[in-house]
């Protein structure tokens, strides 16, 4: 949702010091450089949920072994959220 993000890149540039190279390296994917094996498959989640409504078991594997399991259900929770405000927001 191109709307979401450029609110976020705003909020996360003027909160944060997040700012356009940090938001080009998240669009580059999971397999760009220097990215660690738990940030690819914070990414590799969100893209599984966005392409096929589900997180792998390998990424589930991969996110539990860097996460509590709560932490990653809460990750499939926020990306399933996201995704519907931006389906909302795109529609109108």
């Amino acid at each position: 949702c191109d709307y979401e993000w450029g609110q976020h890149l705003k909020m996360a540039a003027d909160e944060a010091g997040f700012g356009e190279r940090e938001f080009a390296a998240i669009a580059a994917g999971a397999d760009a450089a220097g990215r660690t094996e738990a940030e690819a498959a914070l990414i590799r989640a969100a893209d599984g949920i966005y392409v096929d409504a589900f997180v792998d078991d390998i990424t589930w594997q991969t996110l539990t072994a860097h996460y509590h399991e709560r932490q990653v259900i809460d990750v499939v929770f926020l990306v399933s959220n996201y995704l519907k405000l931006a389906m909302g927001l795109n529609s109108f």
